[in-house]
């Protein structure tokens, strides 16, 4: 797959032919060199951030106990089962990001990921339960600016859900995660929307 970075911009949406999904899965760029690093000769690449438009599997966040976005089973099954379900073309271009996840002690760790789910942050949203100086990222504009783009069905289905991000909600319990969607007294099933970094 060829995306012409001179060609496409933010909202640009193109399909992804997905194993195990019957239909090719729409994906929209929320981001043009953004999350861009220099390659091994020193030069800027060229990069295109993008997002699932559709949740693309029911996943939980962690199996058995509580834990942190760098051990979640959520994580595991997007850089393992998920990306191996990719087409080879776009796996050799994704770009690893780096992602600043905090835990249920406030210590930062950083995650180098393939794939990934946004946090709060990057949606434009507040994580009350960071202290004032932490961050979990920066805000992608087009997120901010389209926040119904987050409201999303279970992909082949019309089954509306929550989805996952990567913010802990840090209390007690230990044992919550931010999802978003629409609010309401429906109870949905929350899933994965996953985000990568394509080289162009």
């Amino acid at each position: 797959m060829e995306l012409d970075i001179d060609k496409i911009d933010k909202g640009f949406e193109f399909d992804i032919k997905i194993s195990g999904i019957d239909n090719p899965a729409p994906f929209t760029i929320i981001a043009k060199n953004r999350d861009c690093t220099k390659s091994k000769t020193g030069r800027k690449q060229n990069t295109v951030t993008v997002a699932g438009n559709f949740v693309l599997g029911i996943v939980p966040w962690y199996e058995n106990d509580p834990t942190n976005w760098k051990d979640s089973h959520l994580r595991r099954w997007l850089n393992s089962e998920f990306y191996m379900r990719l087409p080879i073309d776009i796996r050799n271009n994704i770009q690893p990001k780096l992602n600043k996840p905090y835990d249920y002690w406030h210590s930062l760790s950083i995650t180098d990921d393939p794939v990934w789910v946004p946090s709060l942050d990057e949606l434009g949203r507040v994580n009350t339960s960071l202290n004032d100086g932490e961050h979990e990222g920066s805000a992608y504009e087009y997120l901010v600016d389209n926040q119904d783009f987050v409201v999303k069905e279970l992909i082949n289905t019309g089954i509306q859900c929550n989805i996952w991000t990567r913010s802990l909600m840090i209390d007690e319990d230990r044992n919550k995660i931010y999802t978003v969607g629409v609010i309401d007294d429906v109870e949905r099933l929350t899933g994965v929307v996953p985000f990568f970094v394509l080289r162009v």
